[in-house]
């Protein structure tokens, strides 16, 4: 079973970059409409990297 200290060694630190750049683009979607009014985009990233992490997880349990 996965405690939490060694759930967090297994963090992809490219995949929270990634998520990182959704948080902002959303939160400056948001924040700043006029500025930045292609926020929506990050939506998106949050979709893929979901879908992404779900892909990860069923081809390790395949292997």
């Amino acid at each position: 079973m996965n405690t939490p200290q060694n759930h967090s060694k297994s963090r992809r630190q490219d995949l929270q970059g990634i998520r990182g750049i959704a948080i902002i683009s959303v939160l400056s979607f948001h924040f700043l409409p006029q500025i930045f009014p292609n926020g929506y985009i990050g939506v998106d990233q949050f979709g893929f990297l979901y879908l992404f992490n779900i892909f990860l997880f069923s081809s390790d349990r395949v292997q």
